[in-house]
């Protein structure tokens, strides 16, 4: 069984990215899921064995300033994907889970990087309050290790499974609206007073 659950964070405007903080964030969240994914499939065949990829919601709800994070959280979902049918062929199972916030230290372990000349600082700055103020409504990390554990348990997983009833509605709610109106409620709820 491989849980794929690494993860790393940043926070910072396009302008103001550091490549390397991009590749790095790249290498731990896509690369090294890819990697242990296609090592492992020989004995994952033979085991019949399970693949549970930690995606976010952030792969389906963008968060202003998070893009690189959002990013690598799609080509997990990518990666999932791409695995499912060659996967399903030997006899393996592999889901990409969809969690949302969850209370931990993630958010405070974030890399910020926010120049103080910036002319995003103020929203940036919002943009932190809201992530950390919103942590008090997180999922409690024992019940997310609960939840997993019953999904690995199962003989047949989806390809896709979203944990919590609060995500399921506002990913299927994001859905439904364009992309300038999601772009702009977004800016708007994170990084505005």
């Amino acid at each position: 069984m491989i849980i794929n659950n690494s993860g790393y964070a940043l926070v910072s405007s396009w302008e103001e990215l550091k490549i390397d903080e991009y590749e790095k964030l790249m290498k731990v969240n896509v690369e090294s899921a890819f990697n242990i994914c296609e090592s492992a499939i020989n004995y994952l065949e033979k085991t019949k064995g399970k693949i549970i990829n930690i995606g976010s919601t952030v792969s389906e709800i963008f968060v202003p300033f998070e893009m690189q994070y959002c990013l690598s959280k799609q080509l997990l979902k990518v990666i999932s994907f791409y695995f499912y049918n060659y996967c399903k062929q030997k006899n393996i199972e592999i889901c990409y889970l969809i969690l949302g916030k969850i209370k931990t230290d993630f958010d405070k372990n974030k890399k910020i990087n926010i120049n103080h000349n910036s002319a995003y600082k103020t929203p940036m700055d919002n943009l932190i309050k809201k992530l950390n103020n919103n942590l008090k409504f997180g999922i409690n990390k024992n019940k997310v290790a609960k939840y997993v554990y019953k999904l690995v348990e199962k003989k047949k997983i989806k390809s896709q499974k979203i944990m919590g009833l609060n995500n399921k509605i506002l990913v299927f709610i994001f859905e439904l609206f364009s992309w300038k109106f999601k772009s702009k409620f977004l800016y708007k709820y994170f990084c505005e007073n």
